[in-house]
């Protein structure tokens, strides 16, 4: 992991990935929402937080 300087950080993986029953996953996992934008990402945190409380 490196972090860099906007506090953000980046992950490399060099193997494949696998979970705790070892199944693969060598095209790696399918994020549950993928937002490109930064402050799409924020809005998004935010009304994620919001509908949690209830």
């Amino acid at each position: 992991m490196f972090f860099l300087p906007d506090s953000a950080f980046f992950n490399l993986s060099t193997s494949v990935m696998a979970d705790c029953q070892r199944v693969k996953y060598p095209d790696g996992l399918a994020p549950d929402v993928e937002i490109k934008a930064p402050l799409d990402l924020f809005e998004y945190a935010v009304d994620w937080i919001h509908q949690s409380k209830h």
